[in-house]
């Protein structure tokens, strides 16, 4: 007994009856006992009917005849499928998936009752001739036998008549779009050397399947199969490839049933830094800019992708020493300083994979191991892959003149760039149309570093109400101005003068005669007292109170009195308090209180700084 164990594949199978009319057909060997030959009654006489492992079983529907034969290819065990036809030469050993217009034949004795099978007529050897062609509809299906259990097919008896087409290698090229970075597709395309045959017309797929394969499945994977349908000779599909930490080389193959395969190389390269995308391009001393490094692809799963950064100028612009890819990524954003210069000034900021060198000094390398170390560097920057952008830094210009004042606060002029000053310092000129009214200093310095500067001043009174005085800046060329009114202020005594307890407790009619306490607030510029307004102003930071005081005692029909001065403190916002003594019963206490009473400080009233109250025992 022999086992039947070896899989060929064939492009295309035709009835015995044709075959000799065929240019490709062999030779015909004699017929020297009968044999059994079940042409097509259906598409799908003869199909698998079981896969198990690299086992495969199929059954011929017109006979009811059960074989089973090993497919130890991989990829082409992957090919088929429950239902699928199949041919099997029994004599010959050999078994293959079905590729031609006859749907089944079985060649060979079968493992079938001896009943079943159909004699032919005896001829002699020397007679016999390829049998001429027969219409398809005049072949008449062999009696059909009882099932066979499902084992192996035995060939027994002599050899018998088998007539087979060579199967033709119908591959062409396999071409691929090279090289292609990780993360984005790269189309395959697979050319028959002609049109593909009908092989399948009840399938999906009615031409010839090719197979594929990846040599790097992980990084540029493929279908295990193309269909190129009857007449079409190419079929195209995009690999979608992934991230690689360094290039490399996939050989992408095709083969079409077990002919040669044909072969094509993708270059799948690592991430590449592309190219720096910047917000703006201009910036000043003290910005930072918003940048972008792009890359060609995503990372891959590990290790990490680091690209290098650098600046032309790093006393002008700094950037990060490294960025880091982020998974799923092809961007990373990073940020650069810009520090202050005194010039315009051009520098590039750099990017790339590997570190960046150094440029040599201002003025050449020198000599010496120092010398040729920045020459070699300077060579290193010719050469190496360094993506750039170029950005403008200028030097600040003057945004404008602040002139201010205030109750609490002395006067101030200021000035303020639209960037940070450089090294030694930005100096602003200023001048003022009346120096008797804002006395602003020649110039002020703003720190290296710094946008603003300020000196203080003491504002001179107007002869009326009011005045206005334009202060001017200049620096570098640009002058910005601020028109400034100086004012008379206004202030008065509260209307309301408290008395409190010694406890602390307002008193506004006296029940017995312990001591009490009064206290005095100013109100200022007609605004109210916590928020003070009188314009641009200057006030000292405390106003002289004068008081008399009056106390009634009735016993005796005669009153006592004294006066003095208080200290109201006007920048804290302090009342000016004084213990009083008590109220006798039936008597009052009456005071008087007089705001600034030598006239120090100018104001548009003068008579309004005085105020009386008066408290009654009963």
């Amino acid at each position: 007994m022999k086992r039947i164990a070896t899989l060929f594949l064939v492009a295309l199978l035709v009835p015995y009856a044709a075959a000799a009319q065929r240019p490709d057909t062999p030779t015909t060997t004699a017929i020297r006992q009968p044999a059994i030959l079940t042409p097509a009654p259906t598409p799908a006489c003869c199909a698998i009917t079981a896969i198990v492992g690299v086992n495969v079983t199929a059954q011929d529907a017109a006979t009811g005849t059960t074989f089973r034969f090993r497919v130890t290819d991989r990829a082409v065990l992957g090919t088929l499928a429950v239902g699928a036809p199949v041919w099997a030469d029994l004599t010959a050993g050999r078994t293959g998936v079905e590729a031609g217009n006859l749907c089944c034949a079985i060649f060979g004795a079968a493992a079938v009752p001896a009943a079943a099978v159909v004699p032919a007529p005896s001829v002699p050897a020397a007679a016999v001739v390829p049998p001429p062609p027969v219409p398809a509809a005049a072949v008449v299906p062999a009696p059909r036998a009882p099932a066979a259990s499902a084992r192996d097919i035995v060939t027994e008896g002599a050899p018998v008549a088998a007539s087979f087409v060579t199967p033709t290698d119908l591959m062409g090229t396999v071409a691929v779009e090279s090289p292609v970075h990780g993360g984005w597709e790269a189309e395959m395309t697979v050319t028959l050397s002609k049109p593909a045959p009908e092989t399948n017309p009840d399938r999906r797929c009615r031409g010839v399947h090719v197979l594929a394969e990846s040599s790097q499945p992980a990084i540029a994977p493929v279908p295990v199969a193309l269909c190129i349908q009857p007449g079409e000779t190419t079929e195209s599909f995009e690999i979608r490839t992934l991230g690689v930490a360094t290039d490399t080389p996939v050989t992408i193959s095709a083969r079409y049933l077990d002919f040669p395969a044909r072969t094509a190389t993708l270059d799948v390269l690592a991430p590449a830094v592309d190219r720096i995308e910047l917000a703006v391009a201009t910036a000043a001393g003290g910005d930072t800019l918003d940048a972008v490094l792009h890359f060609t692809g995503p990372p891959p799963a590990s290790p990490p992708i680091k690209a290098y950064l650098g600046s032309t100028d790093p006393a002008v612009a700094t950037v990060p020493t490294t960025v880091t890819l982020p998974p799923n990524a092809t961007t990373v954003p990073f940020k650069i300083l810009v520090h202050p210069v005194a010039e315009d000034t051009e520098l590039r900021i750099r990017a790339s994979r590997d570190p960046l060198p150094i440029a040599p000094p201002q003025g050449g390398s020198g000599g010496g191991i120092k010398g040729a170390l920045a020459a070699a560097q300077q060579v290193a920057i010719l050469t190496t892959d360094i993506k750039s952008v170029e950005i403008e830094v200028l030097p600040a210009e003057l945004e404008r003149v602040d002139v201010s004042s205030g109750i609490n606060f002395p006067s101030h002029v200021g000035v303020v760039l639209d960037g940070q000053a450089p090294a030694g310092g930005a100096v602003v000129q200023l001048s003022s149309e009346r120096p008797d009214l804002v006395p602003a200093p020649a110039s002020i310095t703003i720190p290296e570093g710094s946008s603003s500067a300020s000196a203080e001043m003491q504002l001179g009174i107007p002869s009326g109400d009011q005045a206005s005085v334009k202060v001017t800046g200049t620096y570098r060329g640009v002058t910005r101005s601020d028109d400034f009114t100086v004012e008379k202020h206004d202030f008065t005594v509260l209307p309301t003068i408290v008395f409190t307890d010694p406890y602390g407790n307002p008193v506004t009619t006296p029940q017995d005669g312990q001591p009490l306490t009064m206290c005095a607030k100013i109100h200022l510029c007609g605004g109210n007292t916590q928020y003070p307004e009188c314009g641009n102003t200057h006030l000292p930071p405390t106003v002289v109170l004068h008081y008399d005081t009056k106390t009634y005692h009735p016993a005796t029909g005669t009153s006592t009195g004294r006066s003095g001065d208080l200290t109201l403190d006007i920048e804290q916002y302090i009342p000016a308090c004084m213990e009083v003594g008590g109220v006798d019963e039936g008597g009052w206490l009456e005071i008087e209180l007089f705001a600034d009473p030598t006239n120090q400080i100018a104001e548009r009233r003068e008579d309004n700084n005085k105020r009386s109250t008066r408290i009654t025992r009963p």
